[in-house]
């Protein structure tokens, strides 16, 4: 289940750039998702131009990320 989640957001982004959308035009919102889909979908977005999104359940106030992580030699 996991490895598929993985596979069907990285296809989605590769479809979406052969349509010439801009990686950082793409959002993942991770609100109300299964915890562990919350997580994948965040984790996929770590790379260099990717966001995701958390809406607040409590508040409505809607939070963007921009994270992206480097590997240190």
């Amino acid at each position: 289940e996991t490895a598929n989640l993985v596979e069907v957001i990285e296809t989605i982004y590769q479809s979406l750039a052969t349509e010439k959308y801009a990686t950082n035009d793409i959002l993942i919102d991770i609100t109300g998702g299964q915890k562990l889909n919350s997580i994948i979908g965040a984790a996929v977005s770590f790379a260099e131009g990717r966001l995701f999104q958390y809406v607040s359940t409590q508040t409505k106030q809607v939070e963007y990320f921009d994270m992206t992580y480097q590997i240190s030699e």
